[in-house]
């Protein structure tokens, strides 16, 4: 055999090798193989469960306050308008002011005209009808017994005349007035200007 023969069996015999199935599948192994299984879900995956909900606790709503009862015993009680408080029996103490404005802020002792019990719940008697004025002259500082209380004249310790008190925190006007008793026996009427600030919103006292 020729050289040239023996190279071409020989090639021949290079060429079936290479193409032959075996070698092919050896060379690539991935060509003809069977597909990896995919991962089944029914089996092989775990079932993810969402996490449980945990359930929100009801907040117990705040409870609504009661309307007091109207029988309650600490029901407040309107106050008593000046002049008119409740009337007792009993008698009150009362204390004598003589005073009367003197300008925007200052008070002084009348003395020019003390105070002095009437025989009527008016003013002036004892400088214009002596009738009605019950002897005897009071001073600021007196104490007298208040037995009952009636309406009468007007009585001011300020200046009508005049607008220059008008803001004094002393000044003071009313229409009641006292029927007091002094300790010496005599009786007579006195308006609530002429007591202490605390003695001229009625006491209690009943009407005369």
């Amino acid at each position: 055999m020729t050289a040239l023969a023996v190279s071409v069996v020989m090639w021949f015999a290079v060429v079936r090798h290479d193409n032959s199935p075996g070698e092919q599948r050896a060379a690539d192994p991935g060509r003809h193989s069977t597909p990896p299984k995919m991962a089944s879900a029914s089996t092989d995956s775990k079932p993810t469960h969402p996490s449980p909900i945990t359930p929100k606790t009801a907040t117990a709503a705040a409870p609504t306050p009661s309307a007091p009862s109207s029988s309650s015993p600490h029901r407040p009680t309107a106050t008593p308008p000046p002049d008119r408080s409740p009337a007792t029996s009993e008698p009150v103490t009362v204390t004598v002011a003589n005073r009367v404005t003197d300008g925007a802020t200052q008070m002084r002792e009348d003395t020019d005209h003390p105070a002095y019990l009437s025989t009527i719940a008016e003013k002036k008697c004892k400088a214009h009808r002596p009738a009605c004025n019950v002897p005897g002259d009071l001073a600021s500082g007196d104490h007298l017994t208040a037995v009952c209380r009636t309406t009468g004249e007007r009585v001011t310790n300020g200046q009508d005349e005049n607008t220059v008190d008008d803001a004094n925190p002393g000044l003071d006007e009313s229409t009641v007035w006292y029927r007091l008793r002094a300790a010496d026996g005599r009786s007579g009427y006195l308006s609530v200007v002429w007591l202490i600030p605390d003695h001229r919103d009625g006491l209690g006292l009943p009407d005369c």
